[in-house]
């Protein structure tokens, strides 16, 4: 095996209790992610191989965050956001 992604859901079908999304998908640039508060944020972005490429912390002021994607290479990647250490949302998203 290459790698493994752990700890990473990778589908949207059950619902969470709160508006957060991420968008645009497909993205080239950035990617945002709004939240439904202005909590303590943990963001993580995983690659098919199971990889974190970007770990973000925010103690937040706004509800959104725009990370800039430049730097990751064309394909799919996983995400999971945590707000106050509970797991809000996750899915992926497709860079072209």
């Amino acid at each position: 095996m290459i790698g493994s992604v752990t700890n990473c859901a990778t589908s949207t079908d059950e619902p969470f209790m709160n508006n957060s999304k991420v968008y645009p998908s497909p993205f080239r640039d950035y990617l945002t992610f709004e939240t439904s508060t202005k909590a303590s944020t943990s963001i993580q972005l995983y690659n098919v191989l199971g990889q974190n490429v970007e770990t973000i912390h925010l103690d937040r002021i706004d509800s959104y965050y725009r990370m800039n994607t430049n730097h990751l290479s064309n394909g799919m990647y996983f995400y999971t956001v945590f707000e106050n250490n509970q797991l809000v949302l996750s899915g992926k998203v497709l860079k072209e």
